[in-house]
């Protein structure tokens, strides 16, 4: 389904270590502003499932390097964003770096398969 709001596929980086994306989202925002995003969440301490990206974030500052964003796709149609997230994250997963919950886009499957666009 095509949708009014062009969605990036983004990953996070250490800027130490700039080919192994550790974590793989979708957002609606610009990445600056999502980047922002996940070290607020950090900062807040918001509560998560899973801590490991929050864990790697504080590793990484601790080492003086810095968290980047890094776009690894744009979408319009909602089916072709959620199909490369997931072949995406899988691929990642495979290198055994990525720090996502799971191997599947579990931003759509916990909205009900509604466009999740609040990241």
């Amino acid at each position: 389904m095509k949708s009014a709001v062009k969605s990036t596929i983004y990953g996070l980086v250490a800027s130490d270590e700039p080919t192994i994306i550790r974590y793989i989202g979708i957002t609606v925002k610009p990445l600056a502003v999502r980047l922002r995003g996940h070290y607020n969440d950090d900062k807040r301490r918001v509560w998560r499932k899973d801590h490991r990206k929050s864990d790697w974030i504080r590793s990484v500052l601790n080492r003086d390097a810095e968290v980047q964003i890094i776009s690894l796709a744009e979408h319009d149609n909602d089916d072709d964003l959620f199909r490369s997230e997931a072949e995406l994250i899988a691929e990642h997963n495979r290198r055994g770096n990525l720090l996502n919950l799971s191997g599947i886009a579990t931003v759509f499957r916990r909205s009900g398969g509604k466009r999740k666009t609040r990241d």
